[in-house]
């Protein structure tokens, strides 16, 4: 995939991680192009889980996204160690965002953007969009 016209390409390499409550999506961007790495989801989140009277139970959906949130804090721990990233864009959900962000390191949080919102479903193109608000 390309960086539409008008925008910046990445300068460094960047990774990209598009995030929900337990589903997600990594991209690596460089230059002009940016590329899909992974669907992000462990089959440790893949629960079924409401109280007797089929409401859902806000104990074990909290459990299951602090699960989830690990699974990404380890992935971003592998692209680091395995050098896949100079810099990291991620866009999660409002509501988690300040969990995810006591969770990257220090180190990490230094080169991090976030953006927080319901991103899953937004293009690549979108994505960028959302970076660069001034060129939209």
């Amino acid at each position: 995939m390309n960086v539409p016209k008008g925008f910046p390409g990445f300068e460094q390499k960047t990774i990209l991680i598009v995030m929900d409550h337990n589903h997600g999506k990594a991209f690596q961007g460089l230059d002009r192009e940016l590329t899909f790495v992974e669907d992000l989801e462990t089959s440790d989140t893949q629960y079924e889980y409401s109280d007797h009277e089929g409401q859902t139970d806000q104990h074990n959906k909290e459990h299951y996204n602090r699960v989830f949130q690990n699974y990404i804090l380890d992935k971003i721990n592998q692209y680091e160690a395995d050098q896949m990233f100079d810099a990291l864009v991620i866009f999660c959900p409002s509501d988690i965002k300040g969990l995810v962000e006591s969770k990257i390191p220090k180190h990490i949080m230094l080169k991090t953007q976030l953006f927080h919102g319901n991103y899953m479903k937004q293009s690549t193109d979108d994505l960028i969009k959302v970076m660069h608000p001034g060129l939209a």
